[in-house]
């Protein structure tokens, strides 16, 4: 059986209209590339045409990755901002200073610039299912990082399970 992917209603969305430019937009690019390629005439020292065969291979790829997320895709449902879960904003203070906001999210959503963690991350995994006033430590590359959590907020937009 195939490994659920737990998505925020937003990341559902995401996928689908990356998958939907994919398909739509990109593969015709691809496809429109190789034809002009192609009549360039021999394709053995084309490295136009090679390039583009190769990128609508890497595209491909992508599209089945991102079809298979979406059909193993759970969206999460929480009930309240009593505990940290997928689809909520935890707010910590730091061991060694400073307040930061973390969304929890599935993995294909994670994005630690936008600090989205996953849940299944050290930060992530170390936050989950804890309440507000709660102190967690995360074993991260660099060592311990022990937080306090002073807030928790659902995300909004977040949806039924399907």
């Amino acid at each position: 059986m195939a490994r659920e992917t737990l998505l925020t209603a937003q990341g559902l969305q995401k996928l689908q209209d990356e998958l939907d430019h994919l398909q739509n937009v990109r593969m015709a690019e691809l496809a429109q590339r190789i034809k002009v390629a192609r009549e360039l005439g021999d394709l053995s020292e084309n490295s136009d045409y090679h390039d583009a065969k190769n990128e609508q291979g890497l595209v491909a790829s992508k599209i089945r990755e991102i079809e298979d997320k979406i059909r193993t895709a759970r969206v999460v449902e929480h009930a309240s901002g009593d505990v940290a879960s997928v689809g909520t904003r935890v707010t910590v203070d730091e061991d060694g200073g400073g307040s930061v906001t973390y969304e929890l999210t599935g993995a294909a959503e994670a994005n630690p610039l936008e600090f989205k963690v996953s849940y299944e991350s050290p930060i992530g995994s170390a936050l989950l299912n804890h309440g507000i006033g709660d102190t967690v430590t995360a074993q991260l590359p660099r060592g311990e990082l022990t937080m306090t959590i002073t807030a928790i907020e659902p995300v909004l937009g977040t949806a039924k399970a399907v």
